[in-house]
């Protein structure tokens, strides 16, 4: 394979993570989003801390990943603890498996111009937000994420990693 293949190839590669790493927390809010407001029926108590909700899903991880009173709750009435939490595990986690798996950190750098987009879009669709602001909100940080995002393939060449 010619060197302009294999860049190719690894562009291709390195896209496809780039772009992958989002689709979990995206599915898991979609889910949280159809699942906790069916029919209008309420599927929270809202008794319960953020602390004590982030504990109880500390204890059965997948109750975070599966729809259910705690992860409801927890999206519902705690959405700045589900942020945090969500990427956590997304960020520090997940981009720590990468890199030890690639034994590289490239995948960090332009996720610092889509993790404000990622959690404005969150806030954007989140049932407790609406209106012109949040709509300008959104507007102003994917302006400044497409800036900064120009700006890093530029100095990487054009090139993902």
């Amino acid at each position: 394979m010619s060197r302009s293949g294999s860049r190719l190839l690894k562009d291709a590669s390195n896209f496809l993570l780039m772009v992958g790493v989002a689709v979990p927390p995206l599915v898991l809010v979609a889910r949280l989003r159809r699942y906790c407001q069916v029919g209008g029926e309420d599927r929270t108590n809202y008794g319960s801390s953020a602390f004590a909700l982030v504990s109880s899903l500390a204890t059965s991880p997948s109750s975070f990943l599966a729809p259910g009173a705690a992860s409801c709750e927890l999206y519902l009435s705690h959405p700045v603890a589900f942020v945090n939490l969500l990427y956590f595990l997304v960020v520090d986690v997940g981009f720590y498996l990468v890199y030890v798996l690639q034994a590289s950190t490239w995948l960090i750098d332009p996720h610092w111009q889509l993790i404000p987009v990622a959690i404005a879009a969150f806030w954007f669709t989140h049932p407790d937000s609406g209106g012109d602001r949040a709509v300008l909100s959104l507007g102003l940080v994917v302006l400044w994420a497409a800036r900064l995002l120009h700006n890093y393939f530029r100095r990487e060449g054009w090139h993902f990693g």
